[in-house]
C-alpha cells in the first residue's frame, strides 16, 4: 500500500503515537512531501495522530480550518488519513492481502520497548485487547502500540497494575461511551495519583486545573488507597523463604483471595521491571514468589521459563516449559520457547518437531516457517528447509528476517547445483 506523496502538501494534526511530530515531518519531507505546520487552504492531505481518538482530533481540527480549507474538506478535495495509514503509505507498517498485520506479544514488546512479559501481563489484566487468538496466543492490532506505550509510561512512573485498573474503572463510569479510556490516563510524579484527560484541561479530583507543559492531553487525579496488606516479608530471596501463610493468616478469610491475587500481579510486574533493568536473578525470584503465593499458573510459569533460559539455567527452564505444555498442550509461546532452547543445546530433532507442532496449530505464523527453515538448513534437510523459507517469504515479504531468508535460500540453491 506504499503511496507516492511527492509534492503533496500535508499537515499533521493531533498527537502522533508512533513517533514525535518532528520525526514524522522529517520522514514526510524525505518522501518528497511539502509539510505545513498549520492547516491552511493549500494543504491537500491531513494526517491525524492516533495517540488520542483520531475522530475527536479531526473534529477539533476542523474548527481551526480557514474558509478555503473547509471548502476543500467539504468538497472532498482535502484527503484525511490516520497515522497508521500514513505509516503504511511510507512502507513502515506493511499490509498483507489488504489487511493490517497482527502482532504476537513478543512482536508488540519489540515495537514498544518493553519486556514481552509486560505485554502478557497487561493483556491478562484486560488493559490490552487482542484481535484474535490461536490457542492461547493473542494477536494484537497495530493500534495496541499506543495503549502499550501509555501503560509503559504509567508503570515507569510507579503506578501499579491495581492503581491503573482502578483508574480505568472510575473513568469508565465517567466516560461510558469511550471504549479506550486507558488512552486518557497520564502519569504523575506521585505513583498513587493518575491524571486523566477530559478533552479540555488537566484536573484533579477536586476540580483544580493543571497546566500541561508537555502538551499531553488535558486531565482529574484518581487516587489509590493503601488498604492492601504488605506481604514483602513472605518473599525474601534467601535460601529458606518463609511461607506466605504466616502473613496471610492475619487476614480475614474473605480478604485472602483478593490479597493474594493483588500481590501476584504486583510480583509479575516487578519481575518484568527487574528483567528490563538487567536483574535476571531478581526477576526469577519475583516469579517464583508469585507461584509460591498464587499456585501454578501457565502465564507466570512461562515467564519464569523465559527468564531461566535467558540466565543460562537451561535445565530448570526446560522443566518449566514442559510444565506449561503439560497443563496446556496448545501453548504456542511455550512450544516456541522450548524449541529455541532445545535448538541451542543441540537437540535439533526435538526442536524441529516442536516447531512443526506449533505450525500445525497456527500454519500462518510466518516467523515459525523461518525458524524451522533455518534449523532444517543446519540439519542438512535442504528440500524441507527451502519449502518453509519460501512460505516465509510469501507470508512476510517485509520482515526484517527477509535478508537472512534470502541468504539461506541462495545457500541451499548453491549446494544443490
Amino acid at each position: 500500500m506504499v503511496q507516492n506523496i511527492k509534492n503533496r502538501k500535508l499537515c499533521f494534526c493531533g498527537k502522533l503515537a508512533g513517533m514525535s511530530r518532528k520525526e514524522a515531518e522529517t520522514l514526510a519531507r524525505g518522501a518528497g512531501a511539502i509539510v505545513s505546520s498549520v492547516p491552511r487552504g493549500d494543504v491537500d492531505l491531513i494526517v491525524v495522530g492516533e495517540a488520542a481518538s483520531p475522530g475527536r482530533a479531526l473534529g477539533e481540527l476542523q474548527e481551526t480550518f480557514d474558509e478555503a480549507l473547509r471548502e476543500a474538506f467539504e468538497s472532498g478535495r482535502l484527503e484525511t488519513i490516520t497515522e497508521t495509514t500514513f505509516w503504511q503509505w511510507l512502507g513502515l507498517h506493511p499490509e498483507t492481502d489488504g489487511a493490517p498485520p497482527l502482532y504476537t506479544p513478543a512482536a508488540l514488546a519489540e515495537l514498544t520497548g518493553v519486556a514481552a512479559a509486560a505485554i502478557r501481563l497487561w493483556y491478562r489484566l484486560g488493559f490490552l485487547k487482542c484481535e484474535s487468538r490461536v490457542g492461547n496466543l493473542p494477536y494484537f492490532a497495530f493500534e495496541e502500540i499506543v495503549a502499550a506505550k501509555r501503560l509503559k509510561a504509567l508503570s515507569e512512573a510507579g503506578s501499579s497494575p491495581r492503581q491503573i485498573a482502578r483508574a480505568i474503572e472510575r473513568l469508565q463510569k465517567m466516560f461510558p461511551n469511550d471504549e479506550r479510556v486507558l488512552l486518557r490516563l497520564s502519569p504523575t510524579s506521585d505513583p498513587k495519583k493518575i491524571l486523566y484527560a477530559d478533552g479540555t484541561s488537566l484536573r484533579d479530583s477536586g476540580g483544580q486545573s493543571f497546566f500541561d507543559f508537555d502538551r499531553a492531553e488535558p486531565a482529574p487525579v484518581l487516587e489509590e488507597d493503601d488498604a492492601m496488606p504488605r506481604l514483602h516479608d513472605a518473599f525474601r530471596t534467601d535460601d529458606d523463604p518463609p511461607s506466605a501463610e504466616s502473613v496471610l493468616a492475619e487476614l480475614p478469610n474473605r480478604d485472602r483471595d483478593e490479597a493474594i491475587g493483588r500481590k501476584v500481579i504486583d510480583l509479575c510486574q516487578q519481575a518484568w521491571q527487574l528483567e528490563e533493568a538487567g536483574d535476571l536473578e531478581g526477576a526469577v525470584a519475583s516469579c517464583r514468589a508469585a507461584l509460591l503465593l498464587g499456585g501454578f499458573d501457565t502465564d507466570i510459569s512461562f515467564q519464569l521459563a523465559e527468564l531461566l533460559a535467558a540466565s543460562g539455567n537451561e535445565q530448570a527452564a526446560r522443566e518449566r516449559y514442559y510444565a506449561v505444555l503439560e497443563a496446556d498442550g496448545r501453548n504456542l509461546e511455550a512450544m516456541i520457547g522450548l524449541a529455541r532452547l532445545l535448538d541451542r543445546v543441540g537437540q535439533w530433532a526435538d526442536a524441529s518437531g516442536l516447531y512443526q507442532a506449533a505450525l500445525e496449530i497456527d500454519p500462518d505464523y510466518a516467523e515459525l516457517h523461518y525458524h524451522l527453515g533455518e534449523l532444517l538448513t543446519r540439519m542438512g534437510e535442504s528440500a524441507r528447509a527451502e519449502e518453509h523459507l519460501l512460505l516465509f517469504r510469501s507470508a512476510a515479504p517485509d520482515s526484517p528476517l527477509m535478508e537472512s531468508a534470502d541468504l539461506l535460500l541462495r545457500r541451499i540453491g548453491g549446494s544443490s547445483r
